[in-house]
This record gives structure tokens, sequence and C-alpha cells, in this order.
């Protein structure tokens, strides 16, 4: 199946250094060396911060790195740096899934943002991702059976009450339409959706979701035109009349 992003970055939220370009930031250690400089700037202090993020369902991870999850995990902090989101310089990734015995449902931990990847849906997957409807820790414990198990507790509405519970204030989901996206955790937190999760069962795509504290602090509208006053509409205005931008078309598919 091919991978098809549903978005492509467009601009950042605060204007960047000269210096910065976009495969400055493809090494881990510069890329948290950018974090580190935007941390240190003034601009960003009152905005909220990424540090603690949840990869359910992935089964580790490498900044830029060859596997599928390490590139979806990858692609979500490049993707959320270029939209302007301030990720803490020693941000971690907590990849939680049923290798290490591990089930996400019945944690406790919290963390400012998640991506959920490739984890089977509510309704009516096809019969090749019907999934096993329970985990025990005698279960066949392979990266290929992996995605065809789910937690006793995998039900639609423990997944919001989980999402909730652990504090996130940002969610990607990554799969087709027969895994968990983003038409099934809107409205946890009162969540706002920024990109839909396709809805073919042989694409692949990004979901996005942001609690209405997060969209506000960042000033992400979905659906709705973009305010210049802002200082992400003046960014992208500029990037539109210089010719570099490629459009209004932003990160969440902001479109003035």
């Amino acid at each position: 199946m091919e991978n098809t992003p549903s978005f492509t970055i467009r601009s950042n939220y605060h204007s960047v250094p000269p210096d910065l370009h976009a495969d400055d930031i493809r090494t881990e250690p510069d890329f948290r060396a950018a974090c580190r400089w935007r941390s240190g700037d003034s601009g960003y202090a009152d905005l909220p911060t990424i540090r603690k993020i949840a990869g359910v369902g992935a089964l580790g991870f490498r900044f830029g790195g060859p596997t599928q999850d390490d590139r979806i995990l990858t692609d979500f902090l490049i993707k959320s740096f270029r939209t302007g989101i301030r990720i803490a310089p020693d941000f971690e990734i907590d990849c939680i899934n049923f290798l290490q015995d591990r089930d996400f449902l019945t944690e406790g931990w919290t963390y400012d943002a998640a991506v959920i990847c490739f984890i089977v849906g509510f309704s009516g997957s096809p019969s090749f991702n019907r999934p096993v409807r329970t985990f025990t820790p005698d279960y066949p414990r392979t990266a290929k059976d992996l995605g065809f198990a789910v937690s006793p507790r995998h039900t639609s509405h423990t997944w919001q009450s989980r999402l909730k519970g652990a504090g996130v204030r940002l969610c990607m989901t990554y799969g087709s339409a027969a895994e968990i996206g983003s038409r099934d955790l809107e409205g946890v937190g009162d969540f706002n959706e920024l990109v839909s999760t396709t809805t073919s069962t042989t694409t692949f795509n990004e979901g996005w979701l942001a609690h209405p504290s997060f969209s506000k602090a960042y000033r992400l509208h979905p659906g709705a035109p973009l305010v210049t006053g802002t200082t992400l509409g003046k960014a992208l205005h500029e990037a539109m009349d210089s010719g570099s931008g490629g459009g209004l078309e932003t990160a969440f598919n902001l479109i003035s």
C-alpha cells in the first residue's frame, strides 16, 4: 500500500533564522539544537511545550531511522516543529506496545502528545484486519502478530477517556480507515480535528487533533480562513507574496 501524506509543510509559526533550512533538522542532534534555539526565543515563552510523547503501537524509535515507526514519529516531530509548535530539546518518545507487555489503555502515565500507529479500529474492520480480542502475556509476541491484537479494554470510549486522562493536547493518528483515526478520537476532552483521516482501506495517511487550549495558543483554526493579524497568518501571507511558500496550505490544511 502506498503512503500518501495528507499535508505538506508550507511555513513556520514564527520566523526562523536564515541559516535554518529543512535539511538542518533532519538529524537528531540538529533537531534538538533547533528545539533549543526555539526554547530560548522569548516569543515562544507562553506557548505550550511538547516534551513527553506516547508512541502507541510503535515498536521502537530512532530519529531518522529506517523503519516505518521511525519515519512516522520523526515526521511528527519535524512537522510539529515546522508548524511552529514548541518542542522541548529534551523531548522523549515512549513507545508502548504488547512486545514489552505494555497496554496503553491500562497505564496511568501522562503525556503532552500522542502518536497512535496502526491500531485496529472499532467499526467493521476487513477480515484481514480482524483483531484478536484479547491480549495476555502468553500471546505470541512477534512484530507481525502485534497488529492483529488489541487490548481487552479496546473501545472508542476507553481510548477517549485514556487520552483525556493522560493530558494529551496534540494527537496524530496513522493508518488506513481500518485503523484508529481522527474520526474515532474527535471529542476527546473536546478535541478539534485538524486533519481528517483517510476513508480508504488501501491508503495510509495522518489524522491530527488538538485540544482547544492548544489550538487557541497556536492560533490553529481548522476549516476557517487564516487571520492575517496572527503571527502564523502573517508568515503564510509573506510566504505567498514571496512565492517561496507555494500557497497558503499549512501543516493543518489551513487555507485562506
